[in-house]
């Protein structure tokens, strides 16, 4: 007879499987959470880097147009095209450089951007962009 009441007790004990799926998303949620904040972070860098991308893309422009301007004009449009970042944080160099005979301005941005991923802590990366302008002379 006891061994019939333990054995309905046992049975009672693993069939009854209430707050199962809380327990089962608890363990679950903390990977599915950091997972989608670490796509949101990788979604920011990624607007970050576009947008200096875009913005060395005009500068460019601007020097097909005029490739007299100086460093100092330079790194003033590039601060200029990227006003949402913080101009100190800016890292813009720009330098003559000669390839195969051709004359081209090499202008680089760098900029520390700060991330949080989920369970890393924060970091920083320092995203750049960098274009060769080709010094163009205009011709009449």
């Amino acid at each position: 007879m006891r061994s019939q009441e333990n054995t309905r007790v046992r049975r009672g004990l693993f069939s009854n499987e209430n707050g199962a799926v809380g327990v089962e998303f608890a363990l679950i949620a903390v990977a599915l959470f950091a997972l989608i904040f670490a796509a949101i972070e990788v979604g920011r860098t990624l607007m970050a880097r576009n947008e200096m991308s875009h913005a060395m893309g005009r500068v460019s422009r601007m020097l097909i147009l005029d490739g007299s301007q100086t460093s100092a004009q330079i790194e003033t449009m590039v601060k200029g095209f990227l006003s949402d970042y913080d101009a100190d944080e800016l890292n813009v160099t720009s330098q003559n450089v000669t390839v195969a005979g051709v004359d081209y301005i090499q202008v680089t941005v760098g900029f520390p951007f700060d991330t949080s991923l989920p369970l890393t802590g924060d970091s920083t990366l320092t995203l750049s962009v960098d274009t060769a302008v080709p010094i163009v002379s205009p011709t009449f």
